[in-house]
């Protein structure tokens, strides 16, 4: 998001993009000091306040229109927003909302897959299967009621070294995905986005097996991701 703000501001996306306001689904996270120190107006839309479960999501939805009629964006990206984001919002805002991801998606994504868990699969993976892979990819695409489902709209791979720690891969890839939202809103204003469709599957039929105890364990690993 400060990535996003500084270019809106004062970088590359001046003049082109503006930042009208940060929705906030958690109490703490940097990303609301960094918006306020812009002067970017901020909302608190807490996911802890509303129910748990499928009346909880719809519920939350809810508020989530109700703040976003407040300022009527053109475009709405979720960038580090871990709060499932009810269908009716996603219609509502259908072609015009994206997501970004630091893992090849869908295989490395889901329901709790995000930050140093997702890093941190990639690398289990890797290991658990004995096989040589080469990168990891930094992803934005448009949202789907399923986690990490809808369509990359752009890819951006991340080489992986023999030597890669999760922490060490996380560095380098902070600044490629930040880099990769800012190229998203240049199309999105430019009205040029399109489906990545040239991607290679990352992870084989046979293999999911190990795919999902390596995001168990990625999960055990970093329980605060």
């Amino acid at each position: 998001m400060h990535a996003i703000g500084e270019a809106c501001q004062n970088g590359e996306l001046q003049g082109k993009v503006s930042l009208v306001a940060v929705i906030s689904s958690r109490e703490g996270v940097s990303g609301i000091r960094k918006a306020q120190k812009l002067g970017i107006p901020v909302e608190m839309v807490l996911r802890k306040d509303f129910p748990k479960g499928y009346n909880g999501v719809d519920a939350y939805g809810e508020a989530l229109k109700s703040v976003l009629a407040k300022y009527s964006p053109d475009v709405v990206t979720l960038n580090g927003f871990l709060a499932k984001v009810s269908e009716e919002v996603i219609c509502e805002h259908e072609g015009n909302i994206f997501n970004q991801h630091p893992g090849p998606v869908p295989d490395f994504g889901g329901e709790g897959m995000y930050g140093r868990r997702v890093h941190a699969a990639v690398i289990i993976f890797s290991r658990l299967t004995e096989r040589i892979i080469p990168y990891t990819e930094m992803i934005a695409q448009r949202v789907s009621p399923a986690y990490d489902h809808g369509a990359v709209v752009k890819c951006a791979k991340v080489e992986i070294l023999p030597q890669d720690t999760v922490d060490s891969l996380q560095e380098r890839s902070l600044p490629i995905e930040h880099q990769l939202q800012i190229q998203l809103l240049h199309n999105v204003a430019d009205g040029v986005v399109k489906e990545v469709v040239s991607r290679v599957p990352y992870v084989c039929s046979m293999d999911y097996a190990i795919l999902n105890q390596a995001k168990r364990i990625a999960k055990l690993l970093y329980p605060n991701g």
